[in-house]
């Protein structure tokens, strides 16, 4: 997979989780949020490497993560991170309300309308939402 993809799969992955919480579809709007900026923060990864392509598992084990905050950093983003945030407490508080998402959030068959639109919001808000804020630098 290279980044064109995972920038692909990022909107994609943004789109379904806005007709899944239009259609109450809670749990899966909230998982698909979480995956978009997990795509999305691989696009930076990728950036990155030769020709733009996502490492090989083999070759960079502890990159093949779920976690957002690791992923961010291996991404080079944290300095970018810090310092927007200075300016903008919005960003620091729409990435604790997308850090609360894992993988496992698959599993869970219920979640409440109110966390879903919160994800869904820190995910796209124009000013200080998480993927415009990535989309910047991948």
């Amino acid at each position: 997979m290279n980044r064109e993809d995972l920038q692909n799969l990022a909107r994609i992955r943004i789109r379904e989780a806005k007709v899944l919480l239009d259609a109450e579809c809670f749990a899966g709007s909230f998982y698909l949020a979480g995956y978009a900026i997990e795509c999305a923060l691989k696009a930076c990864l990728a950036k990155q490497g030769r020709g733009h392509e996502f490492p090989k598992k083999n070759m960079a084990r502890e990159i093949y993560t779920h976690d957002l905050e690791d992923l961010r950093a291996f991404a080079g983003l944290d300095d970018a991170f810090t310092a927007d945030i200075e300016s903008a407490q919005a960003l620091q508080v729409n990435w604790s309300v997308v850090t609360v998402w894992n993988e496992q959030w698959r599993y869970e068959p219920v979640v409440e309308r109110r966390m879903a639109a919160d994800m869904y919001s820190a995910c796209t808000t124009r000013t200080n939402g998480i993927l415009p804020w990535i989309r910047k630098r991948w």
